[in-house]
């Protein structure tokens, strides 16, 4: 590995006028074709063993910063920058993979877009992570290792699938989702009786929609079949937290020039996503956990982007995968996706636990966020 990869790397630095932006995309894309065609087996449970002991000799206060650094075992986030590079480096001389590593469909309370004062700071701890060593889940534009395990023979047994219904209902009973700072309340938006069409805006260029097939032109094409395909209802434009977020660096959304109008409403104010998911009948979304959730609500939803639960015969999908080529259940999908693939660490006790256990945790600690907003 280390020889051949690292003459191809020398040849990428070598050529003329390559940006080091371009050197870093070139670098990353390199190293992934080769992990593809190594085509090994992962050991999914050793590795979360790893990562969790990684994890908890972190100061808690410090994780989501070492994480994202060139200190980090991991690579985090699929923007090519010199911190990537240095670890892909360093794993080809040493003969050895790095592994990419991503929040969990569960996180935290808050979104680190968030400004806190220094005593609330732990509501950004995570509690869920996911490991992958091919690319991040959300990146579509080549298989993961959860794409893979969804599309192999995997077997989820009838036992796993009854947990499953568990806590499935009891993320939708208590509400909760990735970040859980939003308030919980019925939306009345737009016209009684009219039927409800959500529509998700998201960060704009955010890497889950670069890597999830999608651009400018995605987000034009979904509003405009919400539209039409529903010339009775309201449409409602939810616009994405980490974009008017305090402490945001991604201001900008794609609907973010868009006025309410005749029967499109722009949702901007701060709502828990399964209520305002509850309050719809359909949902519209490019890549956003959003639509995941949405199914798990027994909403209809159409994707026009590629994320990880599209192309597996639960979506209406505006575009196709040829490599996902299986049908899977909601409850295989969940338990694959938020179980089977997912690490979870309760950071109040700071052990690992299971995803109920996080679950717990995250009611525990939102119902005291809550409760000191209210009281400050």
């Amino acid at each position: 590995m280390a020889n051949n990869l690292l003459d191809r790397v020398k040849n990428i630095r070598m050529e003329k006028n390559c940006e080091v932006s371009k050197y870093d995309e070139a670098i990353l894309k390199l190293y992934q074709n080769y992990l593809l065609l190594k085509n090994d087996d992962f050991d999914v449970v050793s590795a979360k063993k790893k990562f969790i002991d990684y994890i908890l000799s972190i100061p808690k206060e410090d994780r989501f910063k070492i994480l994202g650094s060139a200190q980090s075992k991991y690579i985090w986030g699929m923007k090519p920058n010199k911190e990537t590079s240095g670890k892909i480096l360093n794993a080809i001389n040493e003969d050895r993979i790095v592994l990419f590593g991503e929040d969990a469909f569960l996180r935290s309370i808050v979104t680190p877009a968030q400004l806190l004062e220094q005593d609330k700071k732990h509501y950004l701890y995570a509690c869920g992570y996911i490991l992958d060593d091919l690319t991040a889940y959300f990146d579509a534009t080549r298989p993961s290792r959860m794409e893979k395990i969804i599309n192999s023979s995997f077997e989820v047994t009838q036992e796993q699938k009854e947990r499953t219904r568990k806590v499935i209902k009891k993320i939708i009973d208590n509400k909760i989702s990735k970040y859980n700072n939003q308030p919980i309340f019925e939306p009345n938006i737009g016209r009684k009786g009219a039927k409800k069409v959500l529509v998700i805006d998201q960060s704009y260029r955010d890497y889950s929609i670069l890597k999830g097939c999608a651009d400018d032109s995605t987000f034009e094409n979904m509003l405009k079949a919400a539209i039409e395909e529903n010339p009775e209802a309201d449409v409602i434009i939810k616009t994405h937290p980490d974009t008017i977020g305090t402490n945001s660096i991604k201001p900008k959304c794609y609907y973010r020039n868009i006025k309410s109008h005749d029967n499109i409403y722009r949702l901007t104010e701060a709502i828990n996503p399964l209520s305002i998911i509850n309050y719809v009948d359909k949902v519209y979304v490019c890549s956003s956990q959003f639509g995941f959730e949405a199914l798990m609500c027994n909403k209809e939803v159409h994707t026009f982007g590629m994320p990880f639960y599209a192309g597996w015969g639960l979506t209406i999908d505006a575009q196709k995968c040829d490599r996902r080529n299986r049908t899977r259940t909601l409850e295989e999908l969940f338990y694959i996706a938020y179980i089977y693939m997912a690490q979870y660490i309760n950071p109040k006790k700071n052990e690992p636990c299971e995803i109920e256990d996080a679950i717990n945790y995250l009611i525990e600690a939102r119902n005291e966020y809550f409760s000191n907003e209210v009281n400050t």
